[in-house]
């Protein structure tokens, strides 16, 4: 399978899968007041892209490692951590 189109799928169904969840382990909050229906579509789609980062940072995870075997150093491995935090922290800091 072509590195994009594998890239494409499994960030989407990770940003699929993870919109329930993260509802599941973060719960709103009871006294903060529910989105109106015309902000809804907003927010939902602001946890999509979430999703979709949280899907590429897993992707990077995996297939970054490969690269980052050939060319270990200090740098590279902190910057390729930094770059996995980054793209999969996103559940805490929404």
């Amino acid at each position: 399978m072509k590195l994009n189109i594998r890239l494409a799928l499994i960030s989407i169904l990770m940003g699929l899968a993870t919109m329930p969840l993260g509802l599941k382990i973060w719960p709103p909050h009871p006294e903060i007041p529910f989105p109106n229906p015309q902000q809804f579509p907003f927010f939902v789609g602001v946890a999509f892209f979430e999703g979709i980062g949280f899907g590429a940072g897993f992707y990077f995870l995996i297939d970054g490692f490969r690269v980052l075997r050939s060319k270990k150093t200090n740098l590279n491995v902190l910057t390729y951590l930094s770059i996995i935090w980054l793209l999969m922290s996103w559940w805490p800091q929404s």
